[in-house]
């Protein structure tokens, strides 16, 4: 556990087994919601090559967790992960 200030604390995920350490690999690309950005402002900024509807379309269909289950639909949280790309194939790398 790291220190904070006022009294937060911050907890650190670690391997028990140092002999045994398995690194992340990255799955896929992802932004955070700047505060109060809407979904036309995060797709224009996430995918700045693609007009500007099909891009919130892909945005809406690579991140279901967000746009079906929220209420109201569509809220976006600062601690949101928003997929930018589509799930890479299994085993494949970046």
């Amino acid at each position: 556990m790291i220190a904070a200030p006022f009294g937060a604390k911050i907890f650190e995920t670690c391997s028990k087994a140092e002999i045994h350490r398995m690194p992340l690999a990255p799955q896929r690309r992802f932004v955070t919601p700047e505060p109060d950005e809407t979904l036309e402002a995060l797709a224009a900024r996430a995918l700045p090559d693609e007009p500007l509807t099909p891009a919130m379309e892909r945005l809406r269909g690579w991140n279901l967790h967000i746009f079906a289950m929220r209420r109201p639909r569509g809220l976006l949280l600062g601690s949101d992960v928003v997929f930018v790309e589509p799930p890479r194939p299994s085993g494949s790398r970046p």
